[in-house]
């Protein structure tokens, strides 16, 4: 099972192959070939015409760097060291930017060999930003192998993804309805009971208004029966008496009526409360649907 140099007829690699069989898959392409062919394409290349250059692949055949370059870059992805394989494939694209295998290989570390299903929507769009330099690039035919191959790989995560927006859409807009008919209901609840707050009348304010009318009268009443001494009298005593009512009604009225008015404040702040909780809980769970 002798092993001999050979190029790839197809993107130009240099190869090792078995002669003993008739075909084989290039690593750097993923295209059969047949050996005999591949073989022969070497010696013509190295032999009879050195240096020559494969115009249909963009590929300078007499670049040895190039292709120990590539062969590193393979051999990393088949030991699973990515972040090696990306490197000597970002040195690729930098000095052979007109050889597609490099910008391909860039695409084949971020997807771990085409295995990774949690990629991210950045690594998609890099991988995009990828294929739009190989279009560039690289032959029809070449073309054509990466796209068919990068499109597998992508189409169901991008169909995943599509299924995904869709659901999440539909629970946000849960969330939202949901947590408008909330806000609504608290904020009914809430004025409700501010015009309910506002209909408590103060019972100093209503015995005060009893006063001065009593008060009024009994001055008239006072003035026109004992004149001006009896109208002094009157005053003082109308004076005494509205105190002693009115810190009565403090004591025995007011009480209640400060309770009634706390109760009915305690309900208001607890629907603000609310208000916040349920603020709170909105941007927790639109939050958590964006990381999800």
């Amino acid at each position: 099972m002798p092993i001999v140099p050979a190029i790839c007829t197809q993107c130009g690699a240099q190869l090792d192959v078995d002669d003993s069989k008739e075909a084989a898959v290039c690593p750097y392409c993923n295209t059969a070939f047949i050996v005999e062919k591949a073989i022969n394409n070497y010696h013509n290349t190295y032999v009879t015409n050195i240096g020559s250059i494969h115009a249909n692949n963009v590929y300078f055949s007499g670049d040895q760097k190039l292709e120990e370059h590539l062969r590193s870059g393979v051999a990393f992805l088949r030991l699973t060291n990515y972040k090696s394989a990306k490197e000597v494939f970002q040195k690729v694209t930098e000095d052979y930017p007109y050889d597609y295998r490099g910008w391909y290989g860039l695409i084949r570390t971020i997807t771990k060999e085409f295995t990774e299903q949690c990629i991210s929507r950045g690594d998609m769009q890099e991988i995009q930003d990828l294929l739009k330099k190989i279009e560039v690039v690289a032959s029809e035919e070449q073309k054509n192998k990466v796209f068919n191959r990068v499109n597998q790989y992508c189409d169901p995560i991008l169909q995943d993804w599509k299924m995904l927006d869709e659901e999440r859409r539909k629970k946000q807009k849960k969330l939202d309805d949901q947590y408008r008919k909330d806000v609504q209901r608290l904020e009914q609840e809430r004025d409700e009971l501010q015009e309910k707050m506002k209909a408590i009348k103060s019972p100093q304010d209503i015995v005060g208004k009893i006063l001065i009318v009593f008060s009024i009268g009994m001055l008239i009443m006072a003035t026109a029966q004992e004149g001006i001494v009896g109208l002094m009298y009157m005053i003082f005593g109308t004076a005494v008496f509205s105190a002693i009512v009115l810190g009565i009604v403090s004591i025995t009225i007011q009480i209640p009526f400060n309770a009634k008015r706390d109760k009915v404040a305690r309900k208001i702040q607890k629907v603000n409360d609310s208000l916040d909780e349920k603020k709170k809980e909105y941007k927790e769970a639109i939050k958590n649907l964006n990381v999800s």
